[in-house]
């Protein structure tokens, strides 16, 4: 009973801010922003699975409300699978974006040469192919059946063997968690590397040129007090000697 209020109460905060949030992304981009760049296609795709898996949401809140699946298995495998899909794409499509900034970072004349609408769209139709092939499994092994309490109906991964299941929850472990999450952590240790380093280097290179600016202030000090150093006696005693030598009454 715990759960299933819990699931409720989480799955209704998701829809009421997720829903209207990503909503309002897609219409910022799509009405707002005429000029749309290689990163607003990201954050659009991005936020169009986030709103098809929210749009699921209400069947399954009432599949856990009611405590029965009521949605035939037609639509018990067409939910899942749109899950499916959108975890997939959402997955790829920021593993995506941490690659876009670690090459810009790199290699940003390679980037700006790569970083086109074109190659953007082509990237975008290969995320959503490879999204619908991996969330096929979904499609085959989801059925519907009587629950233990031979009153209610669930919708479950039924797999033919034990071993096909372990396969099957290995690989979506890898493909969508443990790979994307390996190359996220290695792109930005690879920028926060790369950034580092330049902020040493213009440490570095202001250092020297405070350096070279005190030195140059130094030898200017020591050319001006030798020049002080080696000037005439005072104008006082000069003119004094002056004044002795052209007196006639000596």
């Amino acid at each position: 009973m715990f759960i299933a209020l819990l699931t409720i109460i989480l799955l209704s905060v998701a829809l009421v801010v997720g829903l209207p949030g990503n909503s309002f992304v897609v219409w910022s981009i799509l009405v707002k922003m005429q000029k749309r760049s290689v990163t607003a296609l990201l954050v659009l795709n991005l936020a169009l699975a986030d709103l098809a898996v929210l749009l699921t949401a209400p069947f399954f809140l009432h599949n856990v409300a009611q405590r029965t699946w009521v949605f035939g298995l037609a639509g018990c495998r067409l939910f899942h699978y749109v899950c499916g899909v959108s975890m997939y794409a959402s997955v790829l499509l920021i593993t995506t974006m941490s690659l876009d900034r670690s090459l810009a970072v790199a290699l940003p004349f390679v980037s700006q040469k790569v970083r086109t609408k074109a190659v953007a769209w082509w990237v975008l139709a290969g995320i959503w192919v490879m999204s619908l092939l991996l969330a096929t499994p979904v499609v085959v092994y989801r059925t519907v059946t009587l629950a233990p309490n031979n009153w209610s109906l669930v919708c479950f991964l039924k797999y033919p063997s034990e071993r096909l299941n372990a396969f099957h929850l290995l690989f979506e472990a890898l493909t969508g968690f443990l790979l994307p999450f390996l190359v996220v952590v290695a792109s930005y240790s690879d920028i926060g590397r790369r950034l580092q380093a330049r902020r040493f280097r213009r440490s570095r290179r202001t250092g020297r040129l405070a350096t070279g600016s005190e030195a140059s202030s130094t030898r200017r000090g020591g050319t001006l007090a030798q020049t002080v150093r080696g000037a005439p006696a005072t104008p006082e005693n000069g003119t004094t000697e002056s004044l002795t030598v052209s007196n006639p009454l000596q």
